[in-house]
């Protein structure tokens, strides 16, 4: 018989393994670690009595008023249009205001003849509470057009159901996925918020004066690998 002796050694040199990628994504940016031919998209409004250059900086909500949530890259209110070769899927909602409010959501299929329709709630909320939820399985283009044969509208909605003017705010970030189709184009069209004027500018486009009224309008870019999160 013939008796080997082994002995156990901690693993080191080049040979050692790296998780650096997972590190930095599940640590640093969890939940964002978005892959190739995918990209962000956050909505949101935030209701108060201040004046400010970013677009989802909107008045008081005034009892019974229902607001569109507002495109961080465009100033665009929702609903925004999912293009067909692209999957949209919504992985976080969170809201909170000092009134009663409710966050609704809204999906549309235009070429299949299906107008927007209410397909679900994503909150009720009372005054002074707050609401957050992630992976939201449910609300996705994808168990409803696998293969993003069709463009598709999404809409998200937030009413005041209190009594007095509401100030708070509620954000909804989703992942658009190209499936089969060149990545998002180049450019982007606009609005500013203080007259409404829409144009259009590089997708990069952040900082700009509108060249109807001269106002300063801020937006955001997320077409860039860092901001989305991919790490080549």
């Amino acid at each position: 018989m013939i008796i080997v002796e082994t002995e156990a050694y901690a693993q080191e040199g080049v040979g050692k393994p790296d998780y650096s990628e997972e590190v930095f994504s599940g640590q640093i940016r969890p939940g964002l670690s978005l892959k190739y031919r995918q990209s962000l998209y956050i909505a949101s409004i935030a209701c108060a009595p201040i004046i400010s250059g970013y677009s989802w900086i909107q008045p008081v909500l005034a009892p019974g008023d229902i607001a569109h949530l507002i495109d961080w890259e465009t100033g665009l209110p929702m609903p925004y249009t999912c293009v067909a070769g692209y999957i949209y899927s919504v992985v976080t909602i969170a809201h909170s205001g000092n009134q009663d409010h409710v966050v609704r959501i809204y999906f549309s299929t235009p070429a299949l003849g299906i107008p927007l329709m209410f397909a679900g709630q994503a909150g009720t909320t009372g005054s002074g509470e707050s609401y957050h939820t992630a992976d939201i399985v449910p609300y996705s283009t994808e168990p409803f057009d696998p293969t993003a044969l069709y463009a598709h509208g999404v809409d998200f909605t937030l009413e005041n159901l209190g009594g007095g003017n509401f100030e708070g705010a509620c954000t909804m970030t989703a992942i658009r996925e190209a499936v089969g189709t060149p990545p998002i184009p180049p450019d982007k069209t606009v609005k500013c918020k203080f007259c409404g004027h829409e144009w259009v500018v590089p997708r990069e486009t952040t900082f700009i004066k509108c060249p109807d009224c001269g106002e300063f309008n801020i937006y955001c870019d997320f077409s860039s690998d860092k901001v989305r999160g991919i790490r080549r």
